[in-house]
């Protein structure tokens, strides 16, 4: 278990803070956040592509001890880094100083029960699969390589979505939250699925959906005060303001769902998308 745990403190009645200041402290997580992530997922890609064993049992062991080794601190320190946040983020509207919330962060649960030896092995598995399916070994490395990134990034982003549902049931007034959107932070922009799910409230013990290359901060609700819901909308207006005309309107109507994964627990997908569940995931693991 990863724990960090200075001591917490209680907020007074909301006071609101400036949405210029909010947004200061979202952007400045947004990009931490994700500086940590990308160091995280490329030292971890170019372990993969250095690695000579993929196929002898003890050498893929290696391999996944040495990823966990490197994928755990960056789990905690995701984890900090959201505690962190929300409690400057709670100071901010309440006119009070509070402390981080004390936050513990077990890998092994961040995945509904699955561990770093099952979820890095997949690394060295699709190594062999695309050598099977006669790839040549530059490419099946590139191949092994970007699934690690993949799960180095849901690894990271579970971390601190955990960090958030600890943070904000820990601490007294929170009433929910709300995913902040932050467009100019992604390279190909927002996505209509964050533009939907940001118009939505989130309880405090309820998990955010995630997906893939997500760059949205929860903003918490205290009493009343529900700042996220400003800034959003002042971010969306001028997104639909550059976008103009038919992407807008895309983006606007994009149909979204809220998932069950076997693994990550809820997650964002368009309506059309379909994975397997968490029944299929057991009975393939009992099988």
């Amino acid at each position: 278990i990863l724990s960090w745990a200075p001591c917490s403190a209680n907020p007074r009645a909301p006071v609101p803070a400036s949405n210029g200041t909010l947004l200061r402290l979202v952007d400045a997580q947004a990009r931490v956040r994700t500086r940590v992530q990308q160091r995280a997922a490329e030292r971890a890609a170019a372990l993969v592509r250095s690695w000579r064993g993929f196929t002898d049992p003890d050498d893929v062991a290696a391999l996944v001890e040495a990823l966990t080794r490197l994928v755990e601190p960056a789990q905690l320190r995701t984890a900090t880094l959201t505690a962190a946040y929300l409690a400057r983020v709670i100071s901010g509207l309440t006119g009070r100083a509070v402390a981080p919330v004390p936050v513990r962060i077990d890998p092994t649960r961040l995945r509904q029960g699955t561990d770093h030896a099952e979820v890095f092995g997949r690394v060295a598995a699709e190594y062999r699969r695309q050598l099977a399916g006669g790839a040549t070994d530059t490419a099946a490395r590139d191949s092994a390589a970007k699934r690690v990134r993949v799960i180095v990034s849901d690894d990271l982003a579970l971390a601190g979505r955990e960090a958030n549902r600890q943070v904000l049931t820990g601490t007294r007034g929170i009433t929910g939250y709300r995913r902040v959107v932050r467009p100019e932070l992604s390279a190909g922009g927002t996505c209509g699925l964050c533009i939907v799910a940001s118009d939505r409230k989130y309880r405090t013990g309820e998990l955010m959906p995630i997906h893939a290359h997500c760059k949205c901060e929860p903003l918490p609700i205290i009493g009343a005060a529900d700042p996220g819901q400003n800034l959003n909308s002042d971010e969306l207006a001028e997104l639909y303001r550059r976008a103009g005309g038919n992407t807008a309107a895309k983006l606007k109507n994009t149909r979204y769902v809220v998932r069950e994964h076997g693994e990550l627990g809820p997650v964002l997908r368009e309506a059309e998308q379909n994975f397997r569940g968490p029944a299929q995931v057991a009975a393939l693991t009992a099988a």
